[in-house]
């Protein structure tokens, strides 16, 4: 997702993304990272230290409990929802900016439903991408690809501001 100035982006499950970190437009750029689980929060204190990423703020707690008093985030990238899924993504909708976008990575066929029928019902576009991810393995002393469980990658924004893809 590109990065434009003034944002702020509200990321939930920082940690899964190092390259966030390291992605920041010509003007600041205030991120949030939300993290429930404490060992993760110090990965992301470390990543934080290491890549100079003073933009990041770091909220611990559990979504969406852990987003109230934050501002209204002009992005939303939700990494991982401990079965919070619908609740996170509703009041996500509720606060975002007026041209802001929703991102969500998802392994599962009945996450993705529950999140094009909440956007549904706001009228909201989406867009789904599925990535796959193969590592070799060995079998009878011969390297075979073995497939990774694949990822639902699912854009969310207001009606007529699909801004998802530049084709």
């Amino acid at each position: 997702m590109p990065v434009e100035p003034a944002v702020f982006l509200q990321e939930k499950s920082l940690n899964q993304g190092r390259r966030h970190l390291r992605e920041r437009g010509p003007q600041p750029v205030l991120v949030v990272g939300g993290e429930r689980d404490a060992e993760q929060l110090d990965y992301l204190a470390e990543n934080r230290r290491r890549f100079g990423a003073g933009n990041l703020t770091i909220v611990a707690g559990e979504a969406p409990a852990a987003l109230d008093g934050l501002p209204s985030p002009d992005a939303v990238f939700v990494g991982g929802s401990g079965g919070h899924l619908a609740d996170i993504v509703s009041l996500s909708l509720d606060r975002i900016a007026p041209n802001g976008r929703l991102v969500a990575n998802l392994v599962s066929l009945e996450h993705v439903g529950q999140l094009l029928a909440l956007a549904a019902v706001r009228g909201w576009e989406s867009e789904i991408v599925q990535i796959s991810v193969a590592r070799s393995t060995t079998t009878a002393g011969l390297t075979r690809l073995a497939a990774l469980t694949p990822a639902f990658i699912v854009t969310l924004c207001p009606a007529g501001e699909n801004r998802a893809r530049d084709d």
